[in-house]
């Protein structure tokens, strides 16, 4: 089971670096989030072909991990690197602060980055490791389920007043 999280963290902790080598091109870090969200939904599908456990119960944790940071970095990336020419102002505000030492700086970022996906992805491969799906297993399946649809109204709510701020940006400037 050890040999699963060490391999994952190694693709993750490669895809951050080649980010963390393109931000200091761009001086722009937002992609950070969508990457961290986006490895997380790889690690639980990339779990799922090969851990051991039932093949049912493999698939439904790794497609309930693949939805939620799929779809966590797909709002990420529309809200916040679609849509923005600039960097994050949280990330923004960090360059400036960490003056010379940035660079160096965002790379302990990156790297803690790839650090945190593979943590919050084990317990998904926990999860994989059990028998077939029992009653306890389809009412953790229901909880998820209803945790992503109530998300998607929040998302949902969240792209129309970001339609309506883009709208009334636009025609003040008529």
């Amino acid at each position: 089971m050890i040999l699963l999280p060490v391999i994952g963290f190694g693709a993750t902790l490669a895809l951050m670096l080649m980010l963390w080598r393109r931000q200091l091109a761009t001086q722009n870090a937002t992609s950070v989030d969508v990457a961290w969200s986006w490895s997380v939904a790889g690690l639980f599908v990339f779990y799922g072909l090969f851990a051991n456990g039932d093949p049912a119960r493999r698939a439904l944790v790794a497609a309930f991990g693949a939805i939620w940071g799929g779809r966590l970095g797909w709002y990420l990336w529309s809200a916040r690197v679609r849509l923005h020419d600039g960097e994050d102002g949280r990330y923004a505000a960090l360059r400036r602060e960490w003056g010379a030492d940035a660079p160096a700086r965002f790379f302990r970022l990156y790297a803690a980055q790839a650090v945190a996906a593979t943590l919050c992805s084990v317990p998904g491969l926990a999860a994989m490791r059990g028998g077939p799906l029992d009653a306890w297993a389809f009412a953790g399946a229901a909880v998820c389920l209803v945790a992503v649809a109530g998300r998607s109204e929040e998302h949902t709510s969240e792209l129309q007043s970001r339609q309506y701020l883009v709208c009334r940006l636009l025609l003040e400037k008529k």
